[in-house]
C-alpha cells in the first residue's frame, strides 16, 4: 500500500517500486523503494519529503504488509547559486551549464544534469554541486565549487600511409579561450605529398544565447597519382539548441582551389581554377556524460 501525500497517481508510484506482491520479502528492496518514491517527490520541490515504511507481519499466512507513508513536507525553493573555485573560467560560463534557477523549486534531477553538464565541458579536474540549508526552513542554497584543470593541449605524431608516405602532424588547443569557453586550434599537416595547415575558432553561446558558430580555415597542397591542387577554403558553421543535448544547424563550405600538373592519360581532370561552395544540414543528439571516456549516454547524427 501507498498512502499519504500523493502528489503524482498512485499507479505511477507502484510502477517504480521494487518489492511486488507475491515476491520474497527483500529488505535491500524497501530502501531502493524508498529512494526512488523520494526522488520523485524531490523532483517536484519537495526535498524535505518523509517515506516511511510500516511492515505488518503476518506468521499465520507467512507474509509481510508494507504500507509507504508519505509526508511531503513543504515545498523547497532554491535562493541563490554560489559558485567558487573559478580562478580562470568566467562564472557565466559555469552558470549557463545548471539547470537550477534561483527561485525556482528543488529538484534533484536538475542538480544531477548540471554535475553531467559541467563535466562535459573538460575543465575541471573536480566538480561538487551541494545544496545547503539556509536560515529559512523552506529554502536552500545551492553551492558550486570547481577545481579548475589545463585546457590547453599541444599535441605532435607521425606515421605513414599508402598514399602520402610518412607524414608528420600536429596540434596547439586551446579549449577555454580567455576563460570565456571559447575554442581555438592551430592544426598543420606534412608528407611527401600532402601540406595541410588549419586553423579554427568556435564559439558556444553566441551573446549568451544558445546559438553557437564557428570558422575554419585551411591552405591545402596536394600531389595526387594524376594531377596536383592547391586548396584555399573556409567553412562557417551555425547550431542552435532545440532540445536537451540536441543541436540543429548547417555547416557552409566555399573553397578555391587551382589544378596544375593533369597528366596527359587523365582525361577526368581539367586543369585551371575553380570555385565551390557548399551548404550541409545537420541534426546532432549527444547525451554521453564525457567526450572522451563516457560511462553513460549516446550520440546521434
Amino acid at each position: 500500500n501507498i498512502t499519504g501525500d500523493l502528489i503524482v497517481p498512485e499507479k505511477e508510484l507502484f510502477e517504480i517500486l521494487k518489492s511486488k506482491a507475491d515476491k520474497l520479502y527483500n529488505r535491500k528492496n524497501i530502501r531502493k523503494d524508498i529512494l526512488s518514491i523520494s526522488d520523485i517527490y524531490s523532483n517536484r520541490g519537495f526535498a524535505n519529503v518523509n517515506v516511511t515504511p510500516l511492515v505488518k507481519k503476518d506468521e499465520t499466512k507467512k507474509n509481510m504488509v508494507i504500507t509507504y507513508f508519505i509526508k511531503k513536507g513543504d515545498p523547497v525553493h532554491f535562493n541563490r547559486v554560489n559558485i567558487s573555485g573559478n580562478l580562470k573560467t568566467r562564472d557565466k560560463v559555469i552558470r549557463r551549464e545548471i539547470k537550477i534557477v534561483e527561485q525556482d523549486l528543488y529538484s534533484k534531477e536538475n542538480i544531477q544534469k548540471s554535475y553531467k553538464n559541467l563535466n562535459r565541458l573538460n575543465y575541471f579536474s573536480n566538480i561538487e554541486i551541494k545544496p545547503v540549508k539556509t536560515s529559512k526552513p523552506n529554502e536552500m542554497d545551492l553551492d558550486v565549487k570547481v577545481e579548475e584543470k589545463q585546457t590547453g593541449s599541444l599535441s605532435l605524431g607521425g606515421g605513414f600511409s599508402s598514399e602520402d608516405g610518412g607524414f608528420l602532424s600536429g596540434s596547439v588547443e586551446e579549449r577555454n579561450l580567455f576563460g570565456r569557453g571559447q575554442n581555438l586550434k592551430f592544426s598543420t599537416k606534412i608528407s611527401h605529398t600532402d601540406l595541410l595547415y588549419n586553423i579554427s575558432f568556435f564559439e558556444p553561446y553566441i551573446n549568451d544565447t544558445p546559438v553557437s558558430g564557428g570558422i575554419d580555415l585551411y591552405k591545402e597542397d596536394k600531389e595526387y597519382d594524376y594531377y596536383d591542387k592547391e586548396a584555399l577554403g573556409m567553412s562557417l558553421r551555425l547550431g542552435y539548441r532545440l532540445f536537451e543535448y540536441t543541436r540543429v544547424g548547417a555547416r557552409y563550405n566555399i573553397e578555391d582551389f587551382k589544378i596544375t600538373n593533369v597528366q596527359p592519360s587523365f582525361t577526368n581532370m581539367t586543369p585551371g581554377s575553380f570555385l565551390t561552395s557548399s551548404i550541409r544540414p545537420y541534426i546532432k543528439y549527444d547525451s554521453r556524460d564525457d567526450f572522451f571516456l563516457p560511462t553513460e549516454g549516446m550520440m546521434h547524427k
